[in-house]
């Protein structure tokens, strides 16, 4: 009797696992030294979060993890309610140079959706940047972003002096990340200030003498309000691995 040999088993190709095909998520790092008085940290962080809006748009599987860093562009202004807002600038520039450069700043401000307002007050900013600190203690990276655009808007649009402690706690508490009580019983205390005077100490020993200075995946530094092309070349290399 002869056997036929049976046919082997047909061999199907497995799909394979998906997320192999799925390029894994890569995380940048964002380090951003600013002042909570800098109209120009304000126009730079605009240009960031438009260029990582461009890599999101972009289908590059990405997430981003931004904190900023403490720095004072006069660690000698005094408390609230510090000097005239034009006349500190005035000392800073010259009288004689105050109004061109005020028009210059607020038509680029305009430009980039900042209305710059120079009236009011500029005090020191050591309390700003203590309760910045603490909304990324509280919440992450998204409450410091909050508080930070708070001050921001606070002092550089509304003519706020973000120096005074009951302004300061109306702005964050308007956030959603502390009530009001919360951040005066905070302000009141000496919580993070030996913090943040270190830290920006240790940025002036590590040469960063203006702001903003950004520094991407603790390698690349790029001072100053960079257009938003300039950041979205750094992401885009990183993350396709034309950076180590």
């Amino acid at each position: 009797m002869i056997r036929i040999p049976r046919t082997a088993p047909r061999q199907t190709l497995q799909p394979q696992n998906r997320s192999a095909s799925i390029m894994a998520i890569q995380k940048i790092t964002l380090d951003i030294t600013s002042d909570s008085i800098c109209p120009w940290c304000c126009i730079g962080f605009r240009h960031v979060q438009l260029a990582i809006k461009q890599m999101r748009e972009s289908g590059l599987n990405v997430e981003f993890e931004i904190e900023f860093h403490p720095f004072m562009l006069d660690a000698s202004l005094p408390p609230s309610p510090g000097y005239n807002k034009r006349a500190w600038y005035a000392s800073r520039l010259g009288a004689s140079r105050i109004k061109a450069a005020e028009e210059q700043m607020v038509a680029l401000g305009l430009s980039e959706g900042v209305r710059l307002n120079y009236d009011g007050q500029v005090s020191n900013t050591l309390d700003s940047h203590r309760i910045i600190a603490k909304a990324r203690q509280l919440g992450g990276q998204n409450a410091q972003v909050k508080v930070m655009e708070a001050c921001w808007k606070a002092y550089l649009e509304n003519a706020d002096d973000i120096g005074d402690s009951n302004v300061l706690a109306e702005k964050v508490s308007a956030t959603g990340i502390m009530t009001k009580q919360e951040v005066l019983d905070f302000l009141a205390t000496n919580e993070l200030k030996v913090e943040i005077q270190q830290t920006i100490q240790n940025s002036q020993l590590n040469g960063v003498s203006g702001v903003p200075y950004t520094l991407i995946n603790k390698k690349y530094a790029l001072t100053g309000a960079q257009p938003a092309a300039s950041f979205y070349r750094i992401f885009n290399e990183v993350v396709r691995g034309q950076r180590k």
